[in-house]
């Protein structure tokens, strides 16, 4: 999978969980203090992404989601293996 299908997939999970237009969600937003995230948000997108990518993410990989961007590029490196 290339890194652009992946930061697809995951503006699109963004989206899905924090009820936004996917356009609405920049690589460089903090998922907190711009995209008005929570806690049980992150988790349900931490879900939906294993769920869908057959990925599985620790807890130090789940602190790769403050951003579309860190957590694309983490989530490429899991997938190159």
């Amino acid at each position: 999978m290339q890194i652009a299908e992946i930061e697809e997939v995951v503006r699109q999970e963004f989206a899905a969980v924090l009820g936004l237009p996917p356009d609405e969600i920049g690589t460089d937003q903090h998922f907190y203090d711009d995209l008005k995230g929570d806690s049980l948000q992150k988790l349900e997108i931490v879900a939906r992404l294993e769920d869908r990518l057959g990925v599985k993410m620790s807890d130090d990989d789940e602190q790769a989601l403050n951003t579309l961007a860190n957590l694309t590029t983490m989530l490429a490196a899991k997938l190159a293996g």
